[in-house]
């Protein structure tokens, strides 16, 4: 790993420490077993669906997906092919944007009141393997005429890819991506 892939996932890793999210966890995981030294987050907020944000050492970080990048006006761009090529193979994409926490980088600094954006560190890519009976439990509740839908957080070329694997025979009657944890118990009984 190079060293600005190391500071990448000692922030990651840190800002995350405090999550029970299991993405979170594995990024954790990921920096233990690397031997990435770890700061404990000195503010935690859980964002649900969406990412969290903490304050780590003297860095306002902010991880999660490309929807709360977008409400904190980071320009994720410069990941956009990147991210597309990874979203292909079924990565579910964390990004992670940081600021000094002095800065005002996280309240409102602008004379008209927006916040001036963190700034994009990275992204990091996690592979949300499916369980080994999914593809044999969805071929069967195919076969018994139900039409299996699979909801997820995770954005549309993510969920595609994977909804791929799992149903490769075109098992899936449909997919819907994006879903927030909010909604997806509406969008389970429609």
């Amino acid at each position: 790993m190079t060293p600005a892939g190391t500071a990448l996932l000692a922030l990651a890793a840190s800002a995350e420490r405090d999550s029970e999210h299991p993405f979170a966890q594995a990024i954790v995981r990921a920096a233990k077993a690397r031997g990435v030294p770890l700061t404990s987050p000195s503010a935690f907020e859980a964002l649900p669906g969406r990412g969290v944000r903490a304050t780590v050492g003297d860095r306002a970080v902010t991880i999660g997906n490309e929807a709360l990048m977008t409400e904190c006006r980071v320009d994720v761009a410069p990941m956009a092919s990147e991210r597309a090529r990874l979203a292909s193979q079924g990565r579910t994409i964390m990004y992670v944007a940081s600021a000094a926490a002095g800065d005002d980088r996280t309240a409102p600094a602008l004379a008209d009141g927006r916040a001036i954006a963190p700034t994009l560190d990275g992204l990091i890519a996690l592979a949300d393997t499916p369980r080994p009976e999914a593809r044999a439990t969805i071929v069967r509740l195919h076969d018994m005429g139900l039409q299996v839908v699979m909801l997820t957080g995770d954005n549309e070329a993510t969920a595609q890819a994977i909804a791929t694997q799992v149903a490769p025979n075109g098992e899936m009657s449909r997919v819907v991506a994006g879903v927030l944890p909010a909604n997806s118990l509406r969008l389970r009984r429609v």
